[in-house]
């Protein structure tokens, strides 16, 4: 018992608790202290008012009379430091940065029935004979690096620990938590910071999966499988490891199973993250506006950016988008993080003019290496105005494009086709401009219905197939984005959650990025094209839901209708009713 209390570990509020008593009781002490010095001191003076001040006596008295003094000044001073001590949480923030510690904490979980335990959820744990308690697995990490740069270390550890391939370990981060202990035996306290990865082992086979769990149901094991239940009932292992079992008790829906049934996989991924609703222009055709939905944090961010990455292998590209990312200065560090994992070649920030005016020469050579700008089709009449309400947009972006074109390694550029009724002198005039530009890419984006464009309001007679034409015959390659590119090319069905999928700037995936868009007025639950939320949920387990397969198998009926469309006009993702296709069929 002497043992365990010298190692229990206080929480903070019991701690806090314990120490406002103690100096409630130290100043009650110092004060008394004070009172005293002050008594004996005026005491001894009254007894020497009357004496012969030349006698060796007096002489003693007074000399002991001034240490009294400098005593009672010297309490004086510590009682009121004391009684106005400082808070404790700074106190402790303080002094325990000294002492802290980061732990990834390692969730290996399996689920099935057993005589024992018929269908709950266990997870493997080890046997600590320091503590004599159970331990999750875990491993300490340095607190003066970043936990990305730390994921191999993490990766090689629970491979050897579970003894497979490292290829075969994916770990999907879900949170971190961070807590203040009092450490009773040292008297120091303590910040235990805690990063809790859900260990889902890939690409081996039901057998040694089999065989896996079997091997730690062995009392011969070192590991073992415990539910939560179990460890609450073991008094030491709630002693040393409260604040992991309250975490993982409350982190418990979105723990999955170390092994599952065969997976839905995706390769060459693109991946467009609207990751802000921050931009400089207040367009009237803003394709991702949406007042209710709210921004995350940037620890949030980096959440869900590392939950993305566990799929880095078959991700070809992330574009940043919004809003514009760079209206935003903390997204610079959620950018930085995906440059370094992925190489700069597979991020792309889309993009304005305004957006790049924020930056530094310096950040402009490092985030501007793969770049998307937009540029409207401008009409020639003076005066005249596109549906995007306003000239400054393309404006804005021209002048930029005219002064630093040499900042942007790869510069890529969109035009959204707006205006079908605009006259060709114009569209030659702008194609000009565009070939000054030198871009290596561009790609013809339709008009869609989304955000601020209510399909009730779409253009009637919407028909982009002269200007796709113009652009084509004066470019060697054109691209057109997918809901124009599956008309005009009818043999390519609807790529969404093959090639690519979106996030909203709450952390929402989509099945289409343009698709999260499509009911501002509706609960996002309720979107057909709504996939899950990545703060409550892993990447791969969202691309793993079976609405997901449905969708992903649903693409293949598709031939040439655009999904979005196809909702809005009938009720059905994929009842091939998108009226652009039937026009041009007809």
């Amino acid at each position: 018992m002497k043992l365990m209390f010298e190692k229990f570990l206080l929480d903070k509020d019991d701690f806090e608790r314990l120490y406002s008593q103690n100096v409630k009781n130290a100043a009650t002490r110092y004060i008394a202290s004070l009172l005293l010095g002050i008594v004996s001191t005026f005491w001894i003076s009254f007894f020497l008012t009357d004496m012969d001040t030349s006698s060796s006596g007096v002489v003693a008295a007074m000399t002991l009379m001034s240490a009294l003094a400098l005593v009672t000044l010297g309490l004086l001073i510590f009682s009121v430091k004391t009684y106005f001590s400082k808070s404790l949480l700074k106190k402790m923030q303080s002094e325990a940065q000294n002492n802290s510690e980061w732990n990834v904490i390692f969730i290996v979980s399996s689920t099935w029935r057993t005589r024992n335990h018929g269908g709950l959820k266990q997870f493997l744990v080890e046997f600590n004979k320091a503590w004599q308690c159970d331990f999750l697995p875990h491993l300490p990490l340095d607190k003066n690096k970043t936990y990305e740069e730390q994921i191999g270390a993490s990766e090689l550890y629970i491979a050897s620990l579970l003894n497979v391939p490292i290829t075969s370990v994916q770990l999907n981060f879900i949170c971190e938590r961070t807590n203040v202990k009092f450490h009773i035996h040292d008297g120091k306290e303590k910040v235990i910071k805690y990063s809790f990865v859900n260990v889902i082992i890939v690409d081996q086979s039901s057998y040694t999966l089999k065989q896996m769990r079997k091997h730690f149901e062995s009392k011969k094991s070192r590991r073992y499988w415990r539910t939560i239940e179990k460890l609450h009932e073991d008094i030491n292992t709630v002693t040393n490891n409260f604040d992991v079992l309250k975490y993982i008790d409350e982190l418990r829906g979105q723990i999955r199973d170390f092994s599952s049934e065969e997976r839905f996989e995706v390769s060459n991924l693109k991946i467009i993250w609207n990751i802000t609703k921050k931009c400089g222009y207040t367009c009237n055709i803003c394709a991702t506006h949406d007042d209710k939905r709210e921004e995350l944090s940037l620890e949030a961010k980096k959440a869900v950016l590392l939950s993305i990455l566990v799929k880095r292998a078959n991700i070809n590209e992330i574009d940043f988008s919004g809003g514009d990312p760079l209206c935003c200065a903390e997204n610079k560090a959620i950018i930085d993080i995906a440059q370094d994992f992925l190489g700069e070649d597979k991020v792309t920030i889309t993009t304005t003019a305004k957006g790049i005016a924020n930056l530094s020469a310096e950040e402009k050579e490092k985030y501007l290496i793969n770049c998307e700008l937009t540029f409207d089709i401008p009409p020639m009449a003076e005066g005249k105005e596109n549906l995007r309400g306003s000239l400054e947009y393309y404006e804005t972006n021209k002048e930029f494009i005219e002064l630093d074109r040499d900042k942007i390694q790869d510069l890529q550029v969109n035009v959204p086709i707006l205006d079908t009724g605009i006259v060709e002198p114009e569209i030659r005039d702008f194609i000009e401009r565009i070939k000054k530009m030198a871009p290596s890419r561009i790609t013809l984006i339709r008009l869609m219905p989304v955000g601020k464009t209510k399909f009730e309001k779409y253009p009637k007679n919407y028909n982009p197939a002269k200007i796709i034409q113009l652009f084509q015959d004066s470019f060697d390659d054109i691209y057109l984005n997918c809901a124009l590119r599956v008309k005009y090319n009818t043999n390519e069905v609807c790529t969404m959650l093959r090639e690519k999928i979106g996030i909203d700037c709450a952390g929402n995936v989509f099945a289409c990025g343009w698709a999260g868009y499509i009911c501002e007025d509706v609960d996002i639950g309720n979107n057909p094209f709504y996939l899950g939320n990545l703060i409550h949920q892993s990447f791969d387990e969202i691309l793993n839901t079976d609405k997901a397969r449905r969708i992903s198998k649903g693409c293949d009926n598709t031939r040439g209708d655009c999904p979005i469309f196809s909702y809005l006009a009938s009720g059905d993702m994929f009842n091939n009713s998108d009226p652009l296709v039937i026009k041009h069929q007809n």
